[in-house]
């Protein structure tokens, strides 16, 4: 199924990212009048996802986080209001999904989806009873962490071993001007995952962010490997801009500009394009 069938819009990139410095100024003032007024909207729309996991016995639904990880706004980029929701199977991550709201350039208002599969297998999404998404690619790749100890016997010890482990690694983002916009790590993990049943003993969920705004995701897992257990990394992008990850001295990722694909593990899109301020207007396209 295309877009258009769907109704839906593609990203603009001269659209989203004309918006100059100086102008960040009168976005933060906007950030705060809409701050709060999309919430009910945005975790609709997160709710009426179903996500599932083909396997070769069949199809897995996962499970929808039934709380947000964050809450965000982006002054600079646009982004006047947004949220991260997280799907699960068996408690690992599956799916990050970004749901946000900002004005366009032409007066109108965007309601936005953003994900990324994190899943190994191929994933389905449908929306409001219509197909979305579907990948054939694994959405992260994992690989151990060079150099690393030994996970530790105590959660918190592993906890205290993943802010280390997460403070080589940096990132950025380079915009359509060739401006390069470096990310921070935020220090707590989105998700903290433990004894999942599978060989994965611990396991969390970061991010790299501009301000608020989650741009790169950085999983870390304690892995049961053979007789020993190791920690393992994996990368993934969580916006459309060209963004670079690095561990220490040595690039990770590096992906170029995209809004995606239906059938790519990243994509963002628009799903409702209306001159409208007022919150109901948005529940449905």
């Amino acid at each position: 199924m295309n877009r258009s069938q769907c109704g839906m819009v593609l990203l603009s990139l001269a659209a989203l990212h004309s918006t100059a410095h100086g102008q960040a100024s009168e976005r933060a003032t906007t950030v705060d009048a809409a701050k709060g007024k999309w919430l009910p909207v945005l975790q609709k729309h997160a709710t009426e996802y179903v996500i599932a996991v083909t396997e070769p016995s069949g199809k897995k639904t996962t499970k929808l986080r039934p709380d947000p990880l964050m809450r965000w706004s982006q002054p600079v980029r646009g982004g006047e209001d947004g949220v991260i929701c997280l799907w699960v199977e068996a408690g690992r991550p599956v799916t990050v999904m970004s749901f946000f709201t900002l004005k366009a350039g032409d007066g109108k208002r965007w309601i936005v989806h953003e994900h990324q599969s994190l899943s190994p297998r191929p994933l389905e999404a449908s929306w409001q009873g219509r197909e979305m998404w579907h990948t054939a690619t694994p959405g992260v790749v994992f690989a151990p962490v060079p150099d690393a100890p030994a996970p530790a016997d105590s959660a918190p010890a592993r906890s205290r071993q993943m802010q280390q482990i997460l403070s080589d690694f940096s990132a950025n983002t380079i915009d359509n001007k060739k401006v390069s916009w470096p990310l921070r790590a935020l220090p707590k993990p989105l998700y903290r995952y433990e004894n999942t049943g599978s060989e994965v003993l611990d396991g969390g969920l970061f991010t790299l962010a501009q301000g608020t705004d989650p741009e790169a995701l950085i999983l870390l897992e304690a892995r049961i490997d053979g007789k020993q257990t190791r920690w393992y990394y994996g990368a993934a992008r969580l916006t459309d801009l060209n963004l670079r990850v690095r561990f220490k001295d040595r690039e990770i990722l590096s992906v170029p500009y995209t809004v995606g694909r239906s059938d790519e593990p990243y994509q963002t899109f628009i799903v409702i394009n209306k001159a409208s301020d007022r919150p109901e207007d948005f529940v449905r396209p």
